[in-house]
């Protein structure tokens, strides 16, 4: 089997699945088993529209964040049948966000320790929608009647549209970029207190992706990350981001952005 024209893709923390969806809308879970030379199909499927993003949970399961604002939680990692997929889809749980997410991950422990699930079994996931503002949703373990759900924290993001957010490793970190041109990064435990940083052109269409490593050079204290940022402008850039106390109690610091030379081959 086969998905062409592969729109977005996602792999969990732990490596061992990949999920590919394509324009169309026909979608793929692959199982990465170690040692193997190729990886074992769990699931195809087709979904009515390619999703705006894809993420894994921690449970195995993949939240599929569609352009009409619904978000799916579907059991990624459980082998499903072509003949029984659409059934297992339409019996998953669901959302309706109040505005669709561009880009989401769920919300790592640093954040449900102090917002946890009100029920056992529900995700909480952090989206970055097209309202400009990263909301927080949570996601009922079992499917119900589909209304439009409201969020249980909202922050501002971006002046212009958002474009795309990245996660820490370690979960403590939450950066997202947009047409605006800006790096905003905001501690995770702390979602209100936020550094934005302007480093793309917003007339040239800002910046179109972020993600963050953490900064492992000899000098580098200890809990510091990188950030790497892709622009319409096409530049590069790459900033520093250090650790400002402990779960938010001083904002973050200033960061420095420092223009890649990107080289033509």
């Amino acid at each position: 089997p086969r998905v062409t024209g592969v729109q977005t893709c996602a792999l969990p923390i732990y490596g061992a699945h990949l999920a590919v969806c394509a324009a169309d809308g026909s979608s793929m879970v692959m199982e990465l088993p170690a040692g193997a030379t190729e990886p074992a199909v769990l699931s195809q499927f087709q979904l009515p529209s390619s999703p705006t993003s894809i993420a894994w949970t921690t449970e195995g399961k993949l939240l599929l964040a569609m352009p009409n604002a619904k978000v799916i939680c579907f059991p990624g990692t459980t082998r499903h049948e072509s003949t029984a997929v659409a059934d297992v889809l339409a019996a998953a749980p669901a959302l309706m966000l109040q505005s669709a997410a561009v880009d989401l991950v769920e919300a790592p422990l640093v954040y449900t320790y102090d917002h946890p699930a009100s029920a056992a079994g529900a995700v909480v996931f952090l989206a970055l929608c097209a309202d400009k503002c990263v909301h927080a949703y949570e996601m009922p373990p079992q499917a119900s009647a589909m209304t439009t759900s409201s969020p249980t924290e909202s922050v501002a993001a971006h002046d212009k549209s958002p474009m795309s957010m990245a996660l820490s490793l370690d979960g403590t970190l939450l950066a997202s970029v947009g047409m605006d041109g800006c790096i905003v990064l905001r501690q995770v435990a702390s979602l209100g207190d936020a550094t934005s940083l302007p480093v793309h052109d917003s007339i040239l269409g800002g910046a179109s992706s972020v993600v963050i490593v953490p900064d492992s050079s000899p000098a580098a204290q200890e809990g510091s990350h990188i950030l790497y940022t892709m622009g319409a402008d096409g530049v590069m850039f790459m900033a520093t981001a250090r650790p400002s106390g402990a779960r938010g109690d001083a904002p973050i610091p200033p960061i420095a952005p420092r223009p890649l030379t990107l080289v033509e081959v």
